[in-house]
This record gives structure tokens, C-alpha cells and sequence, in this order.
């Protein structure tokens, strides 16, 4: 016999009060992963930087988390963290350096 299908919780926590969607809870969560993963590799987020890229691109800006898309690029949190300064979204994978300017 075959497994029964299950239902995905879009509502969250199978509280039907949640102010929050499940996708919303999903982004958030995602958010807080690679708010961590930031603090660990030394990223200044929310602070102007000079981020240089291995292709040898340089941008100055602030330093923000890149909005994530519903499919992650990797497993690796390396790869998957994605960064962006002044709308130009990179992988911490791809930085050379990092430098807090402010």
C-alpha cells in the first residue's frame, strides 16, 4: 500500500491564527540562517564595505543579505550565502576580501 500524501502547512506551524505564511516563516528562517553564517565568516552586514570578487570586480556600498529564492544553489552554506552590495547579489564563496569602511 502506498504512503498517504501529506499537506504542506502554508499557514505555519498549523497555527491557522498566524499573522505570517509558511513561505514568510520559510524567508525568515532563511534570513536568521545566513544572518549566523555572516557573523561567523566576520561580514559586516548593514555596514559600508569594499567587497572584492573573485572574477576581480570591486563594489563599495552596504552590505545586505540577498533576498533568497525558493531553490537554494547549494547545500554549502558557502555557496548558498548569498550577499549583495548595492543590488549586485554574490556568494561568499566568490569574496577575495572584505572590508568594513564606515
Amino acid at each position: 500500500m502506498d504512503a498517504p500524501q501529506f499537506e504542506f502547512d502554508f499557514k505555519g506551524n498549523g497555527d491557522p491564527s498566524a499573522s505570517s505564511g509558511g513561505l514568510e516563516s520559510w524567508r525568515d528562517q532563511r534570513r536568521r540562517q545566513l544572518e549566523l553564517t555572516a557573523r561567523r565568516f566576520g561580514l559586516p552586514l548593514g555596514h559600508r564595505v569594499e567587497v572584492s570578487l573573485l572574477c576581480g570586480l570591486t563594489f563599495r556600498g552596504l552590505l545586505h543579505l540577498h533576498e533568497p529564492g525558493l531553490f537554494l544553489p547549494s547545500r554549502n552554506e558557502s555557496q548558498s550565502a548569498l550577499f549583495e552590495v548595492d543590488r549586485v547579489p554574490f556568494a561568499f564563496a566568490e569574496v577575495v576580501s572584505c572590508i568594513a569602511l564606515d
